[in-house]
Formats: structure tokens, sequence, C-alpha cells
């Protein structure tokens, strides 16, 4: 699990991502995802685990669950992601990819203009 934690006098902070969240409110839930995302059916891979699962309330299922994980914080404006149906996480999925790849075009470039 992602978990930082920073001792501070006879105080601790931990930071838990999103997906621990998850696992530790919902594991069923979370194992089938992380295993889609492993596998990457694709889009009726999607279709077919959205059939699967039951609708779970986000408030009520996962953050009353962990309520003592949970702190507010200001952020600077950082863009929201609606992942609530298959053509939206494919969507996101096929955008982060995207992303990656260019990450590592560029990288190669660099790399390959220092050589």
């Amino acid at each position: 699990m992602t978990r930082e934690r920073q001792a501070s006098g006879d105080r601790s902070i931990a930071s838990y991502s999103l997906v621990d969240l998850f696992a530790k409110a919902l594991p069923q839930f979370t194992r089938l995802f992380l295993a889609h995302v492993r596998c990457t059916l694709g889009v009726s891979g999607l279709h077919q685990l959205y059939e699967m699962i039951e609708t779970t309330d986000f408030s009520r299922e996962v953050l009353q669950r962990v309520s003592r994980q949970l702190s507010v914080v200001r952020v600077p404006a950082c863009g929201w992601s609606d992942l609530g149906t298959p053509a939206r996480l494919q969507a996101f999925l096929n955008y982060t990819d995207g992303i990656r790849a260019v990450a590592a075009a560029r990288a190669a470039q660099r790399a390959s203009a220092v050589a």
C-alpha cells in the first residue's frame, strides 16, 4: 500500500492514496478493478466488470468507513475525473497511457541527444 508517515514530535501524520482507502473499505471491489487494470481487458472487459459489481455509494461505503484516515486540505486547481461508467474509465486509461507514451518518447529523445 502507498502510505507515507512523518513523525512530528509525538504526532504522526499518515497519508493514504484513494486506492488504499478503497482497498480498506471495499477489498473485493478493489481486487476486481486492480485485476482488470493488470490484465488490460479493454472496453468489453470493463463492461463485464461493471456488470459484476454492485452500485456503491462512495460517501457511505468508502468515506464513512475510513473517516479516521481523512482530512481536508486546500489544494490548487487540479481537475477531477468521474470514472463512474466503463466508457469514462476506458477514456481515462487511454489518456494516461498516452501521457506515459509521450513521456517515454521525450525521455528517449533526450537520451539520444545526450549520447
